[in-house]
């Protein structure tokens, strides 16, 4: 994960911590996965694809990949006046001359 989702996380499970103890049982780390199964496992991967797939389709919409969403994240985010390193590493690109030719 990049700084920013790190930051964005720690910040929002130290707040909703703050605010609700351990009425919510966070006990979060840059390492906790963000969406699990109701047992706290791991989602696979190929699941999630499929599953936005399947809502893709069911709504109509043009048909779009999960990857895509990448493009969704980064182009509002630089738009917004983030700076391309942050971009840079929310993508995971290894490159910042990757991220600033394809935004």
């Amino acid at each position: 994960m990049g700084s920013l989702w790190t930051s964005t996380l720690s910040g929002f499970c130290t707040a909703t911590n703050k605010s609700s103890g351990d009425e919510l049982g966070i006990d979060w780390s840059p390492s906790t996965p963000i969406f699990t199964r109701e047992n706290g496992g791991a989602i696979d991967p190929s699941y999630l694809t499929h599953r936005f797939h399947k809502l893709v389709m069911a709504s109509g919409l043009p048909p779009v990949r999960l990857h895509d969403l990448r493009h969704g994240a980064a182009t509002p985010a630089l738009a917004a006046g983030a700076d391309l390193r942050v971009v840079q590493g929310l993508l995971g690109h290894a490159s910042i001359v990757l991220t600033a030719d394809t935004y």
